[in-house]
């Protein structure tokens, strides 16, 4: 029997970073469609390119808070949560800003409502929002948080404690978005945003937004925002600067705790500090030829998998393989990228793109839509998507 080899190349292991994944609870997500999950892609498109924009001077912390009852009837719905969490916000952005605040610097934050499961259903709200590397600002904006619940609470006789989770988040946005956005009531995807809190870019804009659409596609330009980052930085200077010569010993601000680096674990620190053990260019050509050799010379039905690094021999070895490859039945497959695929002088190469569909291809990526879900939507023939 013929044994199946598919290689499209050698693994060798490269130092990266690792993304933290969300703690999400254990339950179906059912997300928008068409125009909804398109335009929750642009928004998960927006704030990652913001989010690596500011990851020298930001991180992302995830915050869930809700209403936890004492002796009160009910917890406080979406109203009540919303004039907290807005002025909480408000606030903390104008102890860290002060005469910045005045040119509408923001922090950039999502804010999206959520009801929770049919067991039990409480209003609370996900908030995704990036707080200062140089300084631990995480007790203070809880310090808001709480204040301002207890406030609330205390005008309305309401007997009642915010109930909150909190946790660094690394990474895209899109597991996080994607799990605020499946449908909870009626709404579903970006619907669930809260416009009156959300800020991308960090900067409040002048424009009243009245819908969704008109809030995410109000894109600024990769001039724009390295001008805010700038803003930023000199405004998180001045704070430090404020810090210093400030007694103010307010929970979460005293010079003690302040001045230590955020325990938010920066995946380039990280990186830096972990050993790393480097090969030369000889003994990676060997232990590829090695493992190849092996893969080739295997009397089984698995599938070889190799993935390499350049310049290790890959194409000279493929090119040499012609004969072997048909006289033991193999059957080999190669992924090289486009700027070295007429490197390889054997086998059948796969028909160019046509040019309508590359353009279709290259719109897809630009608005973080899959191939596939473009090719769907896009007009063309039978021949074409073949």
């Amino acid at each position: 029997m013929s044994t199946q080899f598919f290689t499209p190349t050698f693994v060798t292991k490269h130092k990266g970073s690792q993304t933290i994944p969300t703690i999400l609870p254990n339950q179906p997500i059912g997300l928008p469609q068409n125009t909804s999950r398109i335009g929750l892609n642009t928004l998960i498109h927006e704030f990652d390119k913001v989010r690596i924009q500011y990851q020298d001077l930001y991180f992302p912390l995830q915050v869930t808070i809700s209403s936890k009852r004492l002796t009160a009837n009910y917890p406080l719905k979406f109203n009540d949560l919303f004039s907290i969490v807005d002025r909480a916000i408000k606030q903390f952005e104008q102890y860290l800003f002060k005469k910045h605040y005045k040119l509408k610097l923001s922090l950039p934050k999502l804010v999206w409502k959520g009801t929770g499961s049919d067991d039990q259903k409480r209003d609370h709200y996900h908030i995704l929002i990036l707080l200062p590397l140089q300084y631990d600002l995480k007790a203070l904006f809880i310090d808001f948080l709480c204040e301002n619940y207890d406030r609330e609470a205390k005008s309305i006789d309401h007997h009642s404690k915010a109930d909150l989770y909190l946790r660094d988040y690394t990474g895209s946005s899109r597991n996080f978005l994607c799990y605020v956005a499946r449908k909870e009531t009626e709404e579903m995807g970006i619907d669930k945003l809260e416009l009156g809190l959300s800020n991308i870019y960090g900067q409040y804009s002048s424009d009243t937004f009245s819908n969704h659409n008109g809030f995410i596609h109000n894109n600024i330009s990769q001039c724009q925002l390295e001008y805010q980052f700038h803003l930023h930085q000199d405004a998180l200077r001045d704070f430090g600067i404020f810090l210093s010569n400030s007694n103010n010993n307010r929970l979460g601000t005293n010079k003690q705790d302040i001045h230590l680096p955020s325990t938010y674990d920066h995946p380039v620190k990280r990186l830096c500090n972990e050993p790393y053990t480097y090969v030369t260019l000889e003994i990676a050509r060997e232990e590829f030829l090695r493992k190849f050799i092996n893969a080739l010379n295997s009397n089984d039905n698995n599938i070889h998998l190799i993935v390499a690094v350049t310049g290790i021999g890959k194409s000279y070895h493929i090119n040499r393989l012609d004969e072997l490859l048909k006289n033991e039945c193999r059957v080999l497959i190669v992924s090289p990228r486009h700027d070295t695929i007429n490197e390889y002088t054997i086998g059948d190469k796969l028909p160019k793109i046509p040019t309508c569909l590359k353009e279709i291809f290259d719109k897809s990526y630009r608005f973080a839509i899959s191939p596939r879900k473009a090719l769907k939507q896009a007009i063309c023939s039978n021949e074409e998507r073949l």
